[in-house]
């Protein structure tokens, strides 16, 4: 693999990363259309008994089916994020794993491809369980965050299910606003229910109720990637301790990633945290000359003294194949 094969393999890997975000994100819907539904039905059987409005009983309902809907949330969430990561740092590391294989012709003897793999999925591994306790934006760890999303849906659709009753809203009406929400997003909802709900009941709709969702599911993938690519340049021996920020948009959106992306390189220690929600942009680690490396390589292979394949050998391959 050469240096040109090795960076379109890691623009190719980000280009992937907005499909694992959508299809993610497709699968927290069908959880969030299933959490709207239960509490919809709640609303709709007290109409069916011939009530004209929600009674404390029919509350303490819609509270217990908010409650289990926005646990659905949680549990979804967690899965989908890990589902993403998992098959993202997989693509990323496999790239390092690939060039260090074939540039290195490594076939044989005390270490194999087999052993270089083998390295490459312990530090997917590590990756993965550093999940539960990473914390970012506004000092919440992952599962702090996908707390509040839960805890987030649920505080949503009950106060519009208050505001829709203090707007003297039928309650059939009401129950149908809340699906249409959840399961089309707000603009669709007042597009098609605007002359009913009123403009407060619009406003108090905001964004779109899995917002928070996709931005928990698109932050946490990006922040994974971004750190995927700093452990396996440091796991390379061919690469060197040097990381450029590649910008993912030449835009300006007034965040501090072009002057990251003018900073670059970086090393290990010194590159920047994932810098805001959202962010879309990447870490490439940069590899020495590939025909040094192979040099070193044939050297070493030959029982020469390699003083940064030696550490390499110790620290790395060793410790993790």
């Amino acid at each position: 693999m050469t240096t040109a094969e090795y960076q379109r393999l890691y623009r190719a890997a980000r280009e992937s990363w907005p499909r694992l975000t959508r299809k993610a994100m497709r699968g927290m819907q069908r959880v969030y259309d299933k959490a709207a539904e239960m509490v919809a039905s709640v609303i709709r059987q007290a109409e069916q008994r011939g009530l004209a409005e929600i009674t404390q009983a029919s509350w303490a309902q819609i509270e217990t089916q908010l409650e289990a809907g926005a646990r659905l949330i949680r549990e979804a969430l967690d899965h989908q994020v890990t589902r993403a990561i998992t098959t993202g740092t997989e693509r990323i590391t496999g790239i390092d794993a690939r060039y260090l294989v074939d540039v290195s012709g490594l076939s044989g003897g005390e270490i194999t491809a087999t052993g270089v793999r083998n390295m490459y999925v312990a530090i997917n591994q590590t990756l993965i369980s550093t999940l539960a306790s990473r914390i970012y934006q506004g000092g919440y760890s992952f599962s702090e965050r996908v707390w509040r999303v839960g805890y987030g849906y649920s505080a949503k659709i009950k106060d519009l299910v208050g505001s829709g009753l203090a707007s003297s809203m039928d309650i059939r009406d009401i129950a149908r606003v809340i699906e249409s929400y959840v399961k089309k997003g707000a603009r669709a909802t007042t597009t098609r229910y605007g002359d009913l709900i009123g403009r407060a009941f619009r406003r108090r709709m905001g964004v779109d109720v899995s917002y928070p969702a996709l931005r928990l599911v698109r932050s946490e993938l990006y922040a994974s990637m971004q750190q995927t690519a700093l452990w396996a340049g440091r796991v390379n021996p061919g690469a060197l301790d040097l990381y450029d920020w590649i910008r993912s948009t030449h835009e300006d959106w007034g965040c501090a990633c072009p002057e990251l992306a003018e900073g670059s390189p970086y090393t290990y220690q010194n590159a920047p945290s994932y810098p805001h929600p959202n962010c879309l942009c990447r870490l490439v680690p940069r590899l020495m000359d590939r025909r040094e490396f192979v040099k070193d390589l044939g050297r070493w292979s030959r029982g020469e003294p390699v003083e940064y394949l030696d550490n390499w050998k110790a620290s790395y391959y060793d410790q993790l194949s």
